[in-house]
């Protein structure tokens, strides 16, 4: 008889249970991607407009990996669907070229250090110099253009917070695919090519340093979590 109240008192409990969770629901939603959670926002107002889960598997693997970076724009003023989505979108890429300019400044002065480590000669050193900050100025104009990037909205849905309906994107970009854009675009080998043949006249020094600047620069922009 204990033994049957015992099991009578726990279903009772656990459908208690399940019952405050319908009448009572969580404040947050969770906006999803296949298995992967891109957003936690109000409940309150929710309201996903668009979505694209043909990007399910590759942000899958990317957040497996550790690589999976995203970026946020919010808009709350007036005007169309189609003018709130633009807003949004627009912080978001000014979101992304931040990072990726924090990102290449970072890989520049980890550079610097790498040429006072390596290379001793002024004059040669002076000259590598020169040549290096045009090849990260080209680095940092290609690596805030969205287009070279694939920049992308993934995603676009609303939500009420502090009393007005908040409109939000997430945006996603493949940072191995946009190294790959990069890495192949015309004007980035013209100074690469002129980098790569001044150290190589450097000799072992010089060959040793460009290796380095390779291996920074690509690790920082084809994993966007790993430190430059």
């Amino acid at each position: 008889m204990k033994k049957a109240l015992g099991i009578l008192f726990i279903t009772l409990l656990m459908l208690g249970l399940a019952g405050c969770g319908w009448l009572f629901p969580p404040s947050t939603v969770d906006v999803k991607i296949g298995k992967v959670v891109i957003d936690t926002v109000p409940r309150k107002g929710f309201n996903l407009i668009e979505v694209d889960q043909t990007v399910a598997p590759r942000l899958e693997e990317l957040w497996k990996a550790g690589k999976l970076k995203l970026f946020y724009g919010y808009y709350t003023g007036g005007g169309s669907i189609e003018d709130k989505r633009a807003g949004a979108r627009m912080e978001a890429l000014n979101d992304l070229a931040n990072f990726m300019r924090t990102r290449v400044n970072a890989v520049e002065q980890k550079v610097s250090g790498v040429m006072n480590q390596y290379i001793t000669d002024e004059k040669g050193k002076e000259q590598l110099q020169s040549l290096t900050q045009s090849f990260m100025k080209r680095v940092l104009e290609l690596a805030t253009n969205a287009d070279i990037m694939g920049a992308r909205v993934i995603a676009f849905y609303s939500f009420e917070l502090e009393g007005r309906q908040t409109y939000k994107v997430a945006m996603f970009f493949d940072p191995e695919q946009a190294w790959e854009a990069i890495s192949l675009n015309r004007l980035y080998l013209q100074e690469y090519e002129k980098l790569k043949d001044q150290a190589r006249a450097m000799g072992e020094a010089g060959q040793e340093f460009f290796k380095q600047l390779n291996s920074v620069l690509e690790e920082a922009l084809k994993n966007p979590n790993a430190q430059p």
